[in-house]
């Protein structure tokens, strides 16, 4: 079970195994978002929005096995409407515009 810790105001979850995968659901106008990261953001509570809106979608940064046992971090949106979309800040890592494009897997590394 993991276990929550507040610093700084941003949510953080730590004590997490390695996550097993994530189904990515991309096609047409849908594209999906990986959010490369540091160990310092393991179990970071990640927030992005359109550009222009307020509404927001969350994901937290996970370790990630790859093939060949690496762990990496990241934070999977795995299906976006395709467009301009805020990272917003966390801690004191400033806010990113990426863009989503349908059918397409678009990373960012903070």
């Amino acid at each position: 079970m993991a276990k929550e810790v507040w610093e700084k105001g941003d949510r953080l979850h730590s004590e997490r195994r390695p996550s097993e995968g994530v189904v990515i659901e991309i096609g047409g106008s849908i594209g999906a978002l990986v959010v490369n990261a540091t160990h310092a953001l393991d179990g970071a509570e990640i927030e992005i929005c359109p550009v222009g809106s307020t509404s927001r979608t969350h994901t937290i940064v996970r370790a990630r096995e790859v093939p060949g046992g690496a762990v990496v971090y990241a934070g999977v949106f795995p299906s976006l409407p395709a467009g301009a979309y805020t990272v917003l800040p966390w801690g004191e890592l400033p806010a990113a515009e990426v863009r989503i494009e349908g059918g397409a897997v678009t990373e960012f590394s903070w």
